[in-house]
């Protein structure tokens, strides 16, 4: 049933996929991450970012899985906690106006306690220890 109806469901790369992204991977990388960066805070999709670079989303994934050795998806996840992360180590600890809470939602986390347990997995610390520092 998977061949014979339209899905969503990802295979192997055909030939012509593998072919297709070989030239166009710095190009289509170089579009891709520089649209990431100036758009980390907003909530953008893989189709979002293939249409920025201009390529297919399945071109887009061969894309970064060759160069970056990492998906379309988890490169702005990582942009948005690594902005987090300088957000909060930039941040006047004795002024009160920066918190974890104020951070979280700002770089995409709607929970504040699940921003904190991925900055750990990420950082090795907790987001409270970097603001402090």
């Amino acid at each position: 049933m998977l061949s014979a109806f339209p899905n969503t469901w990802i295979t192997e790369p055909r030939h012509y996929d593998r072919t297709a992204a070989t030239p166009a991977t710095p190009a289509t990388l170089a579009r891709a991450v520089a649209f990431i960066d100036a758009d980390a805070d907003l909530d953008i999709s893989a189709t979002d970012i293939a249409r920025a670079a201009p390529v297919t989303v399945r071109v887009l994934q061969l894309a970064f899985r060759r160069r970056l050795d990492t998906t379309p998806m988890a490169y702005p996840r990582r942009a948005r906690m690594d902005r987090a992360d300088a957000q909060l180590f930039a941040a006047n600890p004795g002024d009160g106006t920066t918190t974890v809470t104020d951070v979280a939602p700002r770089w995409g986390h709607v929970s504040p306690s699940r921003f904190c347990a991925r900055y750990r997995d990420t950082f090795g610390q907790a987001p409270s220890d970097t603001l402090r520092s």
